[in-house]
């Protein structure tokens, strides 16, 4: 009798779920591969050069590369500050005529923006008042009091002291 896993074995081979990768052991080229690593060495423009080992024997040859050099400690605003730099280290010194130039570009830029957006707010709080001062006499209210009776009439309201 079969189990479940003899069962799910035979689907596998004879559906062939299993990945490409899978179905050869390690190390093992596919056959189209196998026959042109084959041919390699049979062309005519075929590639030559040093082995693998004589290019690890030159790059141990090689000193070592020195640790980056640590920033000094920083004070508190000093580390404020870092944190809107990336990689925490300041401008190069090639870099840093561009960045004051552009900054004091910008700078210059957003101080004229505020300066006319106050005019403008100026502008137009002059105008909304010189307009309401050359009307200001033009709208009268005319109240008329409905009633019977006036102080000096017998019952008509109280008499004015």
């Amino acid at each position: 009798m079969y189990t479940a896993a003899d069962l799910l074995l035979a689907l596998q081979r004879r559906l062939q779920l299993t990945s490409p990768h899978l179905r050869r052991p390690p190390g093992e080229f596919p056959p189209a591969w196998k026959a042109w690593f084959d041919g390699m060495a049979a062309r005519v423009g075929r590639v030559t050069g040093a082995t693998a080992q004589s290019m690890v024997d030159i790059l141990l040859a090689r000193p070592l590369a020195e640790r980056p050099r640590r920033s000094g400690e920083l004070t508190r605003w000093q580390a404020f500050g870092s944190l809107w730099r990336q990689e925490w280290h300041g401008p190069a010194p090639e870099d840093r005529r561009t960045h004051l130039i552009a900054a004091t570009i910008t700078l210059v830029w957003h101080l004229v923006f505020v300066a006319l957006l106050i005019w403008f707010m100026f502008v137009y709080l002059l105008a909304v008042e010189l307009e309401a001062t050359k009307r200001r006499g033009e709208d009268v209210v005319q109240v008329e009091f409905v009633g019977t009776g006036t102080p000096e009439d017998v019952g008509g309201g109280q008499p004015v002291p």
